[in-house]
């Protein structure tokens, strides 16, 4: 049989040449058939080879589906992912934009209450300037021309604004100095170091003078660009008077402190003389007279000296005065070594000069006298020395003891003793009332009020 071969990847049969009919033993349709079986059979094989072509490339078909399909599921995937991402971006979007609409509704509100603020602001800072009269408060452009004029400007300088708008300022100061050119050189210096301070004249409309307390400032923008200036100017002509015034009181109380510490030093020489004279005195009653002399000009030498170390020149703290002037006579008397007790009771108690010196030499008299007659022989006993207020403003001074008393027959009112006709004279000149009592011992208690300063003529 005839090999067959493929063309085109099938299979074929060559063509069979015709059969030699002579010695031929089958017979004609015995070849016949034998050639139909043999094409049949190359036929199927041609239609299985075919078919497996086919499945082959349904199977790569299938596979191709199958790419294409998960391609599409991973970019339908891809696609849902962008979708949801661009979803959720537009609603950030959506969502920035409502804050945004927000924000910009509390910045649009913000800015008009801080607009009605700041309107509110200017409108109160301008009627606080108007209403100030105590201060001149004025505006100036770059050239010292006044550009605002306030209600204090008005009251200090005597100008309405309608006279001075528009007007340099310079023509508020003297002519002197007007032509030193002092104006000019305060709006120089105001715009060099930021303001310029003077105090000195000014002119009022009317041309009477007063003394300024002025301050210049410079008004510069953002840029630092000289916009004009602000001058304050306050009347100070009182004040300057009341310096001056009280210079002169801190002078007059120096001088006073000095009269008092000469005073002092002064009785302290005539002390000093007493107490020069009395060793060249061999006379007891010439010496006691000398003694009482010097613990007098003591007593009284001894306020000075108070006055003169007080804040006070014109009232004495008489409590602390009443002590030293009972040490001074324990020193004087030197009744500590002889057993005499002093005590004093006055209260925190202040008293002028011309009260104080009549009050002092009262108790000065009465210590000395108790001390002198009330221990007679044993030299021991006690002294106290009293003083308070009492009604209507009164004080009552009382000294006593618990010595003798006073002798029986003593009219002490007709004495001729020095030292209470002292007493006396100086109850007197307090305007007050004595009274004395001698029952277990001597009290001798004097009602005064307070002496006023009487300018002498």
């Amino acid at each position: 049989m005839p090999v067959s071969v493929k063309h085109n990847g099938r299979l074929e049969v060559p063509p069979t040449p015709p059969p030699s009919r002579p010695g031929n033993a089958m017979g004609p349709d015995l070849d016949v058939e034998h050639i139909s079986a043999r094409e049949s059979h190359l036929a199927m094989l041609n239609v299985l080879e075919d078919f497996h072509q086919d499945r082959q490339f349904a199977s790569q078909t299938n596979w191709a589906i199958l790419n294409i399909l998960e391609d599409f599921n991973s970019d339908k995937n891809l696609l849902t992912d962008t979708t949801k991402a661009v979803l959720n971006i537009l609603e950030d979007l959506e969502e920035a934009k409502a804050k945004t609409e927000a924000l910009n509704a509390e910045l649009e509100r913000r800015v008009v209450e801080r607009t009605s603020e700041l309107a509110h602001s200017e409108e109160r800072f301008r009627l606080l300037v108007e209403g100030v009269t105590d201060y001149a408060i004025i505006a100036l452009d770059p050239d010292g021309n006044v550009i605002t004029w306030n209600a204090g400007a008005e009251r200090i300088k005597g100008y309405q604004a309608d006279e001075i708008v528009g007007q340099h300022f310079s023509r508020f100061y003297t002519a002197e100095e007007r032509a030193l050119g002092k104006p000019q050189q305060e709006l120089e210096t105001a715009m060099r170091e930021g303001h310029a301070k003077d105090e000195g004249w000014r002119v009022r409309k009317d041309g009477s003078k007063f003394i300024a307390d002025v301050v210049i400032t410079a008004l510069r923008d953002s840029q630092g660009e000289l916009r004009g200036f602000v001058k304050l100017t306050r009347d100070i002509t009182e004040r300057k008077a009341a310096e001056a015034k009280a210079r002169e009181a801190l002078r007059q109380e120096m001088l006073l402190k000095e009269i008092h510490h000469r005073v002092k030093n002064n009785l302290q020489v005539i002390s000093s003389l007493l107490y020069l004279q009395s060793t060249y005195i061999q006379d007891q009653n010439t010496l006691d007279i000398l003694t009482e002399s010097q613990s007098r000009v003591k007593s009284i030498a001894l306020i000075h000296e108070k006055l003169y170390r007080s804040q006070n020149l014109e009232k004495l703290a008489f409590g602390d005065y009443v002590q030293d002037l009972l040490s001074e006579m324990i020193r004087t008397y030197r009744v500590q070594q002889e057993g005499i007790v002093l005590h004093s009771e006055v209260r925190e108690i202040f008293l002028g000069i011309d009260t104080a010196i009549p009050c002092g030499l009262i108790i000065n008299e009465l210590v000395s006298n108790a001390l002198k007659h009330a221990f007679p022989g044993t030299k021991r006993g006690e002294v106290w020395v009293k003083l308070h207020p009492a009604e209507a403003n009164q004080y009552t001074l009382t000294v006593c003891d618990n010595g003798v008393g006073l002798p029986p027959d003593l009219d002490w009112q007709r004495s001729k003793s020095l030292g209470l006709k002292l007493v006396l004279d100086l109850t007197k000149q307090l305007d007050g009332k004595l009274e004395v009592a001698s029952n277990q011992g001597t009290s001798v208690q004097i009602t005064f009020v307070e002496v006023h300063y009487k300018k002498r003529d």
